[in-house]
């Protein structure tokens, strides 16, 4: 469960601005775990680790034998339930992925989409605590040859969002709760994962007419879309939304929104890490 984002509220306006990227390196983990493991991809059975409202499992239910989509919270679980209510190789079920409630060596293929962040509070001593453990007990699920697909984002890719600069606080406190690339590897790595791979990608998690709206921020279903507006205080909030606001007045967004962009292409915004066991 996200240590600061109420999803059981914002899991109502969830769907309204995502879309679901990185699926080319999920299909990827599917096709690597074919050959290894010697099964059709038809035939695999596939580990959504923080599901929400089941954005993942539309798209590749189709792909796989059987998925399991798992959460903690209520609402998200609630939402995705009523996309699968005929989708019998679909199973839902409320659970932590820090104690994934599954015996082991039960999944080809496990994915885990822009989840790490919610587990840990970064004050908290021992630092990424929850993390490991998450970590740990998906290696723990996964068969032999099977693959672990992260999505998740860099600290230094928060700027590749082009409305971070109007909450920077917030901003930097999602940037906290990041744990960098080069740390996810090297414990991967200890826990006994091989062959890891890393892809930097520019996509966007929402629609880009919906991203590149910029009257977008000033719209709850749209800070809905992402979490790191939930860490803004109501001032913070108020002075990006003002400071946005004089902007776009003065004929000035388009050039901000383009200057943005050009960090976007650079940095990208999502980062996938492929790693087998």
């Amino acid at each position: 469960m996200s240590k600061y984002e109420n999803y059981t509220v914002t899991s109502k306006n969830y769907d309204k601005s995502r879309i679901v990227p990185t699926l080319d390196e999920i299909q990827r983990s599917l096709e690597t775990c074919a050959k290894t493991c010697q099964v059709p991809v038809e035939r695999m059975i596939l580990l959504d680790a923080g599901c929400g409202t089941g954005n993942y499992i539309e798209q590749v239910k189709d792909r796989v034998g059987e998925i399991y989509g798992l959460d903690l919270n209520k609402g998200m679980l609630e939402q995705a339930r009523k996309k699968f209510t005929n989708c019998p190789n679909v199973r839902l079920v409320r659970g932590s992925v820090t104690n994934i409630p599954f015996p082991d060596r039960s999944f080809h293929v496990a994915i885990a989409n822009l989840v790490l962040h919610h587990l840990d509070d970064p004050n908290r001593q021992p630092r990424w605590e929850n993390l490991k453990n998450a970590l740990s007990e998906i290696y723990r699920v996964l068969k032999p040859g099977g693959v672990f697909a992260i999505s998740t984002t860099a600290p230094e890719q928060m700027e590749g969002y082009w409305w971070t600069e109007l909450i920077p606080s917030a901003t930097q406190r999602m940037s906290s709760r990041l744990p960098k690339i080069e740390w996810l590897r090297t414990q991967l790595e200890a826990i006994g994962f091989q062959k890891i791979e890393t892809i930097v990608s520019s996509q966007t998690y929402m629609p880009l007419d919906i991203y590149l709206d910029m009257e977008g921020p000033f719209k709850q279903e749209f800070r809905d879309g992402d979490s790191t507006w939930s860490l803004a205080t109501p001032e913070e909030l108020k002075q990006g939304l003002d400071w946005l606001r004089r902007k776009i007045d003065s004929n000035e967004g388009e050039s901000y929104l383009q200057q943005r962009e050009k960090l976007r292409r650079q940095l990208g915004q999502l980062t996938v890490l492929l790693a087998q066991k």
